[in-house]
């Protein structure tokens, strides 16, 4: 029998896929002296946003697979170092797109609607705050997306099909047949800041991407623009967006990551009117927590049972 180490909750139904699979399930809590004890005796690890540190998986002789419940591997495990070590790392990039993508457009519309300034004036009786602040159509405005896999094109049929906007899309990476006939390919970053109403990030994070819009980008998006960023925390320079914000620069922000996360309390995007934000959550719909759980640990199950995992973000030779 397989042994998985699950230190996080998980759908029920992914554990008993594991379970239907000659898997036994170790659960522990989430703490480095836990996982650090039980990994060495396990054969797979699913995990949420526990990250696995490289000297864990070296002194981890028996273990052949970690499963990343989620589409982002980077705040779970080094991929490359487990290659090198002989350790598969799987994911789930179909189990939640539909959620993020829905979950970027509820920041658009709340945004451009200012739809928690509104429910905040009516609780506090203040009906006169539409006279001061009077909200946005999204139809005719032009949406830019940097990116674009999965996520990227959920967000521009969403857009440009239930919403009538304009859609760009940036990706220097993906071929012609990922814009469809709803987005116009720009080759250029710079060109389509300039042209976005709304710009929407969904790429993937790691160094490659870091600070992907800095000040000058920032600096060339359209006046009164909006950002939205379901991505990852480190593909925007915080603090440059803070300043782009603060100078009007930008009417808003809708973030769904940050860098560093958690976001420490107090901090200045917490205290702005013209941001909305939410904790990493977008990917948290019932549906899709049930769907990542299925994914991950199928994928656990396979590498274990000597099958090829139906996603894989590494492919070590042979394996352990």
């Amino acid at each position: 029998m397989f042994r998985v180490l699950v230190p996080q909750p998980v759908h029920e139904a992914g554990l008993v896929h594991l379970r239907d699979r000659n898997c036994q399930v170790v659960t522990c809590p989430a703490t480095e002296e836990a996982v650090r004890e039980l990994l060495p005796s396990c054969d797979g690890c699913v995990s949420k946003t526990f990250y696995l540190r490289t000297e864990w998986l070296r002194e981890s002789k028996r273990l052949r697979v970690v499963g990343k419940h989620g589409v982002g591997w980077d705040n779970v495990v080094d991929a490359r170092a487990a290659e090198e070590l002989g350790i598969w790392v799987v994911n789930t990039p179909e189990a939640n797109a539909a959620a993020v993508a829905e979950h970027a457009i509820a920041l658009m519309l709340a945004l451009a609607r200012h739809i928690p300034q509104m429910d905040a004036s009516v609780r506090n009786g203040d009906w006169e705050y539409p006279e001061r602040a009077v909200s946005m159509d999204l139809a005719g405005k032009t949406l830019g997306l940097i990116g674009m896999g999965r996520i990227g094109r959920m967000v521009a049929r969403k857009a440009g099909r239930g919403l009538d906007m304009r859609v760009l899309g940036y990706d220097p990476y993906a071929p012609e047949s990922a814009f469809g006939d709803c987005v116009v390919r720009r080759e250029s970053l710079m060109d389509l800041l300039a042209e976005a109403d709304v710009v929407s990030l969904h790429l993937p994070g790691g160094e490659n991407t870091r600070n992907t819009l800095g000040k000058k980008e920032l600096a060339a998006m359209k006046p009164g623009a909006y950002l939205i960023n379901c991505a990852r925390g480190s593909v925007v320079d915080q603090e440059a967006l803070v300043e782009a914000l603060q100078a009007g620069k930008l009417a808003g922000a809708g973030l769904d990551v940050f860098d560093p996360e958690p976001l420490p309390a107090g901090h200045v995007l917490t205290r702005m009117e013209n941001v909305v934000l939410t904790p990493h959550s977008a990917a948290l719909s019932q549906d899709a927590l049930l769907r990542m759980s299925l994914d991950a640990c199928q994928g656990v199950a396979d590498v274990l049972e000597g099958k090829a995992p139906k996603w894989a973000v590494n492919h070590p030779k042979g394996g352990r």
